[in-house]
């Protein structure tokens, strides 16, 4: 049965929850047991998911050969970059006076290749968060000596949450990637849910930080809503883009930047119930 536009009921709310726990559940066993088995065995479409699960922050030319179009995160978030940038120029010129001290995470993504792009020592220290760590020995032994480490688990839950609070040590994320790709289709359409789970990464960012973001297309109007009433609310101190991205294997889905200019508010404006159940009542 083809799944409602939107869980407007608690009921569905909290079956669609259920439904997304037992998904991530799924993936991290799935993974775990393909593990098991020799690297010459793996499929197309495993070596596949786990090249995106690593992408660089440019595009590569061998990589668009190999996987049959373009994955880099600058791919993904080309839409909301100011002109003449590109993400790692953009990245670095917003966050040039932390160099040796700003702090980066990417949630969806295991961020090994990602923040091997930048400058070496511009970043104090990365993360990546995953459902499931695909690296090498190798490739964990070269992110030690760079300070990157990956923690597993799902960045919508208590528990992981927690892990990533620990390791900040009370600190705050001078810049966030959340990309999650195919991920984003298994993401429960309750708007009451995204709307969360914007709160959390708008309180983890620091103030002059930035952020990109990945939406599900069915939260295409969620998020324009939400970028006219971040704009309003927070008198110009927090910076938004919207744009989008397509993939020919992904689709269509919503990318957002984000900076959270001196002043901003402390808490990210969010629209109202009333808004959120007119959105329920159009679909």
């Amino acid at each position: 049965m083809e799944r409602p536009k939107y869980l407007t009921t608690k009921p569905q709310r909290a079956k669609g929850l259920e439904l997304y726990a037992f998904h991530v559940q799924s993936v991290i066993d799935k993974e775990r047991i393909h593990f098991t088995r020799p690297q010459a065995h793996f499929t197309r479409e495993e070596k596949h998911g786990w090249e995106v699960q690593d992408s660089p922050l440019l595009p590569r030319r061998l990589d668009r050969f190999i996987l049959g179009e373009e994955y880099s995160y600058h791919a993904t978030f080309r839409s909301v970059l100011p002109e003449g940038t590109n993400l790692k120029t953009d990245i670095v010129g917003v966050l040039g006076d932390r160099k040796g001290e700003a702090i980066g995470i990417d949630l969806g993504g295991l961020g090994s290749r990602l923040f091997a792009d930048f400058p070496k020592g511009f970043f104090a220290k990365t993360q990546g968060v995953v459902l499931f760590d695909s690296r090498s020995m190798l490739q964990c032994t070269d992110d030690t000596v760079s300070n990157h480490g990956v923690i597993v688990g799902d960045i919508t839950t208590d528990k992981t949450r927690e892990s990533v609070d620990r390791w900040l040590g009370g600190k705050k994320v001078d810049l966030i990637i959340e990309r999650m790709m195919g991920g984003l289709d298994e993401i429960p359409h309750d708007l009451h849910f995204l709307q969360k789970q914007f709160s959390v990464l708008y309180d983890m960012l620091s103030e002059g930080g930035i952020m990109f973001i990945q939406v599900p297309k069915f939260a295409t109007k969620l998020a324009s809503l939400w970028v006219d009433a971040a704009r309003e609310e927070s008198l110009g101190t927090i910076d938004v883009k919207q744009g989008i991205y397509h993939s020919n294997q992904y689709g269509s889905t919503v990318a957002l930047r984000i900076r959270k200019l001196p002043g901003a508010p402390r808490e990210l404006p969010l629209i109202s119930q009333r808004e959120v159940r007119g959105l329920y009542k159009a679909a």
